[in-house]
């Protein structure tokens, strides 16, 4: 048996690190199809520097790695942003939930990022009514466990469908899979169990988006960002430190470190966290942030509500900052 599990875990790993390796031999920089993806979906992992590859453990593990199902259970979560200051309609909305079936912990969310209605003109430039621009995507994830509760090993995969619609009534659909392993060992010490986590993804694997005119039969056809993750965290009383690597399609690659700190005081508790993340181009710098964490007595059970928030950099756009809320 213990053979068994041991070659169940390499397999876990190997079937998501195999072809983030060919992947990362593509140094080719290409314009995506759907690049609304790669934006951080969740307001404690911007807070980390985006390194949360091998922590995540929530219903948001549809959109970092689907491996993180295997250790989530009843759970919901609600993200905003308003990404580009100077537009005043500038949205970028995220939603997920997860839930257990036997073994299985499945997730179920939706991504949607819009600069509002636009004017539209006619030939001559009189104003003809307003247009809807958006991006949108539905996510479906599900994960096992492999292990006990001193080792164990997440296995996961999700689907997405894609949806953007264009200025002139442009759309552009596709859909793309993820798949992502996380192993977590707790390791007693003297000074208290050490958690170590280590937790690895690729992301939107599929066909190319077909992005179409209104009226027309000819398409042009962009990739996936498809995107390759690794990283490793240390978690010991209430204190934790993230790292990971990533490497998209179109960019070099670029990596997130993070800290956060937990202070429980009877039943509630106060998250602090910094990270720093390196992106190509000028999306570079510090991340903060923190959350609020209440348990809420109901009938045998304890809900636990939270509200997380975020600041990171944003290039010329300026700093971005990310509200979040969670009931699980």
């Amino acid at each position: 048996m213990d053979g068994l599990r041991s070659k169940a875990y390499w397999l876990g790993f190997l079937m998501v690190i195999l072809p983030g390796l060919a992947l990362a031999q593509n140094q080719v920089v290409t314009p995506t199809g759907a690049d609304f993806l790669k934006l951080g979906a969740m307001a404690r992992a911007n807070a980390l520097g985006l390194s949360y590859t091998a922590i995540s453990e929530d219903a948001a593990s549809i959109y970092w790695n689907p491996a993180g199902l295997a250790f989530c259970k009843a759970d919901a979560y609600f993200m905003h942003s308003a990404m580009v200051k100077d537009i005043p309609d500038d949205s970028y909305d995220v939603l997920a939930t997860a839930f257990r079936v036997g073994p299985l912990g499945i997730g179920v969310g939706g991504i949607r990022y819009s600069i509002g209605e636009i004017q539209k003109t006619n030939e001559l430039g009189e104003p003809i009514g307003t247009e809807l621009l958006y991006d949108a995507a539905g996510v479906l994830g599900a994960a096992f466990g492999i292990g006990n509760s001193n080792l164990k090993l997440g296995i996961g995969a999700g689907v997405k469908g894609i949806h953007r619609k264009f200025i002139e009534e442009s759309t552009g659909n596709g859909f793309g899979a993820d798949l992502g392993a996380i192993a977590r060992a707790k390791i007693g010490m003297g000074i208290g169990d050490v958690e170590v986590s280590a937790g690895a993804a690729i992301q939107n694997l599929g066909p190319d988006v077909k992005i179409k005119g209104k009226g027309s039969d000819e398409a042009e056809l962009l990739p996936l960002p498809r995107t390759m993750r690794a990283g490793v965290a240390i978690a010991l009383k209430g204190f934790l430190a993230t790292a990971e690597t990533r490497k998209t399609l179109d960019e070099p690659s670029g990596y997130g470190l993070g800290i956060e700190y937990d202070l429980a005081r009877g039943m509630a508790s106060i998250s602090l966290r910094a990270g720093y993340r390196k992106e190509p181009g000028e999306i570079s710098g510090w991340t903060f942030g923190g959350g609020i964490y209440l348990i809420i007595p109901y009938g045998t059970k304890r809900i636990r509500f939270g509200v997380d928030y975020a600041r990171v950099p944003g290039g010329d756009l300026g700093a971005q900052d990310y509200l979040a809320v969670r009931i699980y």
